[in-house]
C-alpha cells in the first residue's frame, strides 16, 4: 500500500499550517525507504530557531520501513544528522492523502505536528532498493536517491535525482 513515491503536500505544526520551506521526496519499496529534504529556494530565509527551523532543514534519512497500520516505523540506518532519531507514527489515509500524525518536543512540551503526503507514483510502480554496508540506493518511478556514510558510523551523504530525458539527473544533494 505505501510502495510508491511521495511528496510533502502540507505541513501542519502545532495546529497551524507552516510554510514549508524544503521538497520533501519519500521513497518506499516494500523493505527500504529513503527521505530527502532540499530547500525549495537556497536563498531564501527559513526560520532561525523552533519548530519551523526543524522542519526547514535539509536532512536525508534511509533504512528499513516497517509497516504494522496505522503505524509506520522508519528504521533509519543512515542519517545525515548525527544522531538517528526514533522515528514512528500513524499514517491514515483521508481524502487522498496520507497524514503523519505526531508530536515533538519543543520548549518541555510535545507539540503536535501533521505532514500531508501526495503519492506520485501508481500501485503498479517500478521500484528497485540497492543497499550496500555503508549506504542505499533507492529507486522508485522516475526518482531516485542514494545516500551513504561519510565516515564509518555516520553521518551520511544524500543525493536526489530526477530521470529526465531517459537519464538521472542530480537535483540536489545534503550536505551541499
Amino acid at each position: 500500500m505505501l510502495v510508491g513515491a511521495w511528496r510533502r503536500s502540507g505541513l501542519i505544526l502545532g495546529g497551524k499550517r507552516a510554510v514549508d520551506h524544503c521538497d520533501v521526496i519519500w521513497l518506499q519499496t516494500p523493505e527500504w525507504f529513503i527521505d530527502v529534504r532540499l530547500r525549495l529556494d537556497p536563498t531564501s530565509t527559513p526560520p532561525p530557531d523552533g519548530l519551523g527551523a526543524r522542519f526547514a532543514r535539509e536532512m536525508a534519512f534511509a533504512g528499513i520501513g516497517i509497516w504494522d497500520a496505522p503505524v509506520m516505523t522508519w528504521e533509519h540506518r543512515f542519517d545525515t544528522r548525527p544522531v538517528l532519531p526514533l522515528d514512528a507514527n500513524p499514517l491514515v489515509a483521508e481524502d487522498g492523502v496520507m497524514v503523519e500524525r505526531g508530536t515533538i518536543p519543543d520548549g518541555g512540551q510535545d507539540v503536535p505536528f501533521a505532514e500531508e503526503w501526495l503519492r506520485l507514483t501508481g500501485d503498479d510502480v517500478t521500484w528497485r532498493a540497492d543497499p550496500t554496508a555503508d549506504g542505499v540506493r533507492v529507486e522508485v518511478g522516475r526518482w531516485a536517491a542514494e545516500i551513504s556514510e561519510i565516515q564509518p558510523g555516520g553521518p551520511s551523504r544524500a543525493v536526489r535525482y530526477d530521470h529526465l530525458d531517459g537519464e538521472w539527473v542530480a537535483v540536489g544533494s545534503v550536505p551541499d
